[in-house]
């Protein structure tokens, strides 16, 4: 038989401690109670149940008294069963109701058991709860926070880092096994090598594992300069304990600017700045590429052949993309409209992409999406195309087929680089009520969210099947910044407008 705890009785009469004893020690032989009506008591109690005798107190005093034990059990001593209903909105949880005339039968012995059960209950509860956190949060081999909790965090400090304009630097560690000593023993383990990270940063840092080799640490109020210098204290680190032998380590780190407002943009930046970091060290450590000394002649020529090769793939894919719209076949019009909506969302989507300070191969990316986001529409009903009226609901259904038919034709049979998640999700809406998933806000691919506005911007300046009479360029503004948090990104709408008033 399982021995309660210490009891605590909060009452001013000296006869109900004898009667709660003699029918508790029947049960409890080893009972302890105590007798109080001090608050201080309740503040820090030593019981692990508290019975109230209610005589002489109201209902709002009980009911400050229960306050004072947010984690003990209760008992309330009433005098009659009429006096129930007045402590039926404080009694929840762990609280239960019990008369004066009840204290010396067995329902007394019935409801404290209950009450302990519900108590041991309780804890079990709140012990698998900080379990289920800690699975949901953290990395089970290195107990890292995992990446979805840890672009939670970085949300926050992001949040933080606009309002108080502070400085903010992510950066992002990765591990790769050392080929030519992939035989040898490894002198430290992934543990080991976790550990010197954690114990060489600060204690406001935060570290995370995103992926199986690659680990990102949020450092807060760190600017480029500082972050650079914390690489390099890591790279020290590394070096001295001798885990250079083991691992190949690339660090990439990036400082916030006004543009980032979300986790997974900030990482996902990062993570490209890394693996191209990455590639270039392979490159330069297994290639063994070196300029000729005297390379004046190639800086030179740089500049004028790179913009020429540009040139080119413009062209190149602006035919590719010609060549797959005349194999639909359609009406001269009607093919001169699609062509001339796909280059200027195109060229808008790239101007975009170059206010929002993209990468140039993230702009390149942008750009093209942009010319061959439309193409699933032509696998569409000839009529519903064509169709000068209102369409009804199943023929706008399958119009919401063509961000995916669009991805499905070119995902094997482009010879080109393509965004085709961009591509198939630039209908989603900033609220979620786009198509074809419904993806909301930073679930949304960045390049998709830029397609969505300029797309919708050449719908409403241009002249369409269904609207011959284009909007003029303060009213589509005005229509631009109406759909700001709903229909679009908000902070793309501020930069889109930027740009166009400019």
């Amino acid at each position: 038989m399982k021995q309660p705890p210490h009891l605590l009785l909060y009452s001013k009469q000296l006869q109900l401690k004898p009667i709660l004893f003699e029918t508790l020690e029947s049960f409890y032989p080893e009972l302890v109670l105590t007798q109080s009506y001090t608050e201080t008591d309740l503040i820090a109690p030593k019981a692990k149940l508290c019975i109230i005798d209610t005589l002489h107190l109201s209902i709002e005093q009980t009911h400050e008294l229960l306050e004072l034990l947010p984690d003990i059990p209760a008992l309330l001593l009433i005098q009659n069963l009429d006096e129930a209903k007045h402590y039926a909105q404080i009694i929840r949880g762990r609280r239960e109701l019990i008369t004066i005339n009840e204290l010396g039968n067995i329902s007394l012995i019935n409801v404290v058991r209950h009450l302990f059960e519900r108590q041991e209950l309780h804890k079990e509860v709140q012990k698998n709860k900080l379990q289920l956190h800690e699975l949901s949060t953290r990395d089970e081999e290195t107990k890292l926070y995992n990446r979805r909790h840890f672009c939670s965090l970085l949300d926050q400090e992001i949040k933080k880092s606009n309002r108080y304009q502070r400085e903010l630097s992510l950066v992002l560690l990765e591990f790769k096994k050392n080929e030519e000593n992939i035989n040898e023993d490894e002198k430290h383990s992934f543990s080991s090598l976790t550990t010197l990270i954690q114990n060489t940063l600060r204690g406001t840092d935060l570290l995370s594992r995103l992926d199986e080799n690659i680990f990102a640490f949020l450092l807060p109020e760190t600017d480029a300069h500082q972050a650079h210098v914390v690489c390099e204290r890591l790279q020290e680190q590394f070096d001295e304990h001798f885990f250079s032998e083991t691992w190949l380590c690339s660090f990439c780190h990036i400082s916030k600017t006004k543009n980032e407002i979300f986790a997974e943009a900030l990482i996902e930046k990062n993570m490209k700045a890394l693996f191209l970091k990455r590639d270039e060290r392979i490159i330069n450590a297994n290639q063994q590429l070196h300029l000729p000394e005297n390379n004046n002649i190639h800086l030179t020529l740089k500049e004028p052949i790179q913009k020429t090769i540009q040139s080119l793939g413009r062209k190149c894919e602006q035919k590719y993309f010609e060549s797959i719209v005349n194999t639909f076949k359609l009406p001269m019009k009607a093919k001169k409209v699609f062509l001339q909506h796909a280059e200027r969302v195109s060229v808008l989507a790239e101007h975009l992409a170059e206010q929002c300070k993209l990468e140039i191969h993230e702009v390149q990316n942008v750009r093209r999406a942009g010319l061959f986001h439309d193409l699933g529409i032509l696998a569409i009903n000839r009529n519903i195309l064509l169709k000068k009226e209102s369409l009804s609901k199943e023929e706008f259904n399958e119009v919401k087929l063509h961000p995916l038919l669009c991805s499905e034709m070119l995902k094997t049979h482009s010879p080109f680089q393509l965004d085709l998640i961009a591509i198939a999700a630039h209908h989603e809406r900033y609220d979620g009520k786009g198509y074809p998933h419904g993806s909301k806000q930073n679930e949304i691919p960045f390049a998709a969210r830029i397609l969505n506005i300029v797309e919708a911007w050449d719908n409403m300046v241009s002249s369409q099947i269904y609207r011959k009479k284009p909007l003029s360029i303060s009213k589509a503004l005005h229509e631009i910044k109406h759909g700001a948090g709903t229909q679009f990104d908000p902070t793309l709408v501020h930069h889109f407008c930027y740009m166009i008033e400019q």
